[in-house]
């Protein structure tokens, strides 16, 4: 009787193995789009990417002076911008979010501007300085549901929270509050749960504080250097490392899940690793800018494992 339990349990054990394993699966690549230049569809060091709810995939080509948009396999769409302080002109875009009315807002050195899916100007904020909805070097940027706007304010090291329209709400984090310096780097996205995840580049942390600005939590597990970072829709969290150039793969509460990349020059290597973000139906896009690169690869959705019998009731079957 003792070995039919044993047996029973090596079963159990063996399926948990093998369901940590399905889960985590390295992304396999899928396509490379874009390439050094100055063309429709090129980029000079981009140094942001995001996805719209369209499926949609914008680049900030900052070298370019340009924000670009592109189809989920990389087909060229259209593009705004130029160089200059002017309304829809850029030094240096970086972080791109959207809100809710599928309008796109992109961070530019000490301002925020807001456009239209197709590109129109619709409205800019922030200076340069260290006073509530003043920047020093706005990067990354995220959007609730509720259209609340969240901005990284590196050089203050804090966050900021505005309405849609640039109003400013609320300030997070800091030298001498309770929360601490939070000094963004490239990476800021929100969660499913509602929190926000940012790279420090002083820390080198991962960084989840709530909405209120509440800390939640730091961790850097495997990581070097955390530099972009996204989230999945099912709460897998994406960090790229720009010390090895690897991207790793967590579960959403910072459990190692899968690791690929390098040094090097073939798809599922880079020269640069930058930013990366999360698409629909398990797509993934990374950037290598000094090549001008993304590269696009396909996950499996990360799935919280489906509860299973208790050693209780297993026992109580085989008494």
């Amino acid at each position: 009787m003792h070995s039919r339990l044993r047996f029973v349990l090596a079963l159990i054990l063996a399926s948990l193995v093998l369901a940590v394993s399905a889960r985590a699966q390295t992304p396999t690549y899928v396509l490379t789009f874009g390439g050094s230049g100055a063309g429709n569809g090129q980029l000079a060091y981009p140094l942001n990417v995001a996805v719209s709810p369209a499926g949609e995939v914008f680049v900030s080509d900052a070298g370019n002076s340009r924000v670009q948009r592109f189809d989920a396999n990389g087909a060229y769409l259209s593009q705004w911008g130029s160089e200059g302080i002017g309304p829809g002109q850029f030094l240096n875009p970086n972080g791109i979010a959207f809100a809710p009315s599928g309008d796109v807002y992109v961070t530019d050195q000490s301002r925020v501007q807001q456009f239209t899916t197709s590109g129109a100007f619709v409205r800019t904020w922030g200076t340069q300085g260290s006073a509530n909805g003043q920047f020093r070097i706005a990067t990354g940027i995220a959007v609730d549901a509720d259209g609340f706007v969240y901005v990284c304010d590196r050089l203050n090291q804090r966050l900021q929270k505005f309405a849609g329209d640039g109003t400013w709400l609320a300030t997070f984090g800091g030298p001498g509050t309770t929360v601490g310096p939070l000094s963004c780097d490239l990476g800021f996205a929100l969660s499913p749960a509602g929190t926000l995840l940012l790279t420090d580049a002083v820390t080198l942390d991962v960084v989840e504080v709530g909405r209120d600005g509440a800390f939640v939590r730091r961790w850097r597990d495997g990581l070097t250097l955390p530099y972009g970072i996204a989230v999945g829709p099912d709460g897998e969290l994406f960090v790229t490392d720009k010390a090895t150039d690897r991207a790793s793969m967590f579960t959403p509460l910072g459990s190692p899940l899968a690791s690929w990349g390098g040094y090097g020059t073939s798809n599922t290597q880079f020269q640069s690793i930058g930013g990366i973000a999360a698409g629909p139906e398990g797509s993934l896009y990374v950037l290598d800018p000094s090549v001008g690169k993304v590269r696009k690869y396909h996950y499996t959705p990360y799935a919280t494992p489906a509860a299973t019998e208790t050693w209780g009731a297993v026992k109580a079957r085989y008494r």
